[in-house]
């Protein structure tokens, strides 16, 4: 799903992988599942120090990256879709 990865090992890959599975609630991203499980493992692996430049700000930890702005987006537009703001 995200070529950026391809050179991280499988270990951690699978960890992120694992640990977004808890994060992401079936009942709120339905159809959108399984793509805002790959975009929370993505923000899980880099929000280590290592992956300050996917950040929206590399300089300040406490904001989002790339990834998170984008489920943010679907969770949005889903809790939107059933008049949750």
């Amino acid at each position: 799903m995200f070529p950026e990865f391809n050179g991280v090992v499988d270990s951690l890959i699978n960890l992120a992988l694992t640990d977004g599975a808890d994060r992401v609630s079936p009942g709120v991203y339905k159809n959108q599942l399984g793509r805002a499980h790959g975009l929370m493992a993505a923000d899980i692996l880099v929000s280590s120090p290592w992956g300050q430049s996917a950040r929206l700000d590399p300089k300040d930890p406490r904001t989002g990256t790339t990834y998170s702005n984008q489920l943010d987006r679907i969770r949005s537009e889903r809790c939107a879709f059933y008049g949750i703001t």
